[in-house]
């Protein structure tokens, strides 16, 4: 399986598909793997880079304080280990920060943006309940029953009854993920800093489109409503009965608006 070294770590990646490059970019607890029920619906238009966020999946597990800082810095690193000048960018969730910092530091290397079920990136982002937090951080490794109600926190009110198939996959996931709380436990601790000051107070001019779940109970939609009025030309889309895993939840018109964002002149 393809390792590379990029900013210190070895780490995992994968390609599918053929056309302009489209980095993707996993969130919290998430390793590539979340990609693979969309990727097949893609790889006509793009072709697809995957990677294991640093402490997932099979990339390096430093027992380090992790930063979004950092994190971008390890998937710029992969840029940079591929020969990829530029690429179309989409990050979800803590990956969705991830996906920010990179367009942030080095414009020059994303094409477009897609942020999905990501908070503002500074102080003014709306805050999740803490009671929605608890429900969610827990929920991997625990009994079945805590796992359940974590799922269905960043799930749709009709996901488990909708989707009862993918609704037990994903419970039986986080049910095998016991050895994951350390690391999930250091990219909260960086999501939650690289709120502590504002992002967008310097410019930023990169094509952006914000998409949420209308029941996200973690990203609220209205933190894509503040960064829109913070920057007036960016797109913003709510998809109904998406929670928080709205790219899970709803593929199908996800993935369509993934192709008419980055394929759009």
């Amino acid at each position: 399986m393809p390792k590379i070294h990029t900013n210190g770590i070895k780490t995992y990646y994968e390609w599918i598909g053929e056309g302009p490059p489209l980095l993707l970019i996993s969130g919290l607890g998430q390793s590539q793997q979340f990609w693979q029920h969309l990727t097949p619906l893609w790889s006509e238009q793009f072709r697809l880079l995957t990677f294991d966020n640093r402490g997932m999946g099979q990339t390096e597990s430093p027992r380090l304080p992790y930063t979004v800082e950092t994190l971008a810095q390890d998937a710029l690193g992969l840029l940079d280990a591929l020969a990829l000048e530029s690429v179309y960018l989409l990050g979800h969730s803590l990956g969705a920060a991830v996906a920010f910092e990179i367009a942030r530091r080095q414009p020059r290397r994303v094409q477009k943006l897609m942020m999905v079920s990501g908070l503002y990136p500074g102080p003014q982002f709306v805050a999740t309940s803490p009671q929605t937090v608890k429900a969610m951080t827990i929920g991997f490794g625990k009994f079945k029953h805590v796992i359940e109600q974590g799922v269905r926190v960043v799930t749709s009110p009709t996901f488990p009854t909708k989707q009862p198939q993918f609704f037990n996959q994903m419970v039986e996931a986080r049910l095998q993920a016991k050895s994951m709380m350390g690391q999930v436990a250091r990219q909260w601790a960086a999501g939650t800093a690289y709120l502590v000051t504002d992002k967008l107070k310097q410019p930023f001019n990169i094509p952006l489109s914000l998409v949420y779940g209308a029941d996200d109970q973690i990203a609220l939609p209205a933190n894509g409503q503040n960064i829109q009025t913070r920057l007036p030309g960016t797109k913003l889309q709510l998809i109904p009965e998406a929670g928080h895993m709205v790219p899970l939840e709803q593929p199908v018109i996800f993935a369509d608006l993934v192709k008419d964002w980055f394929r759009a002149e």
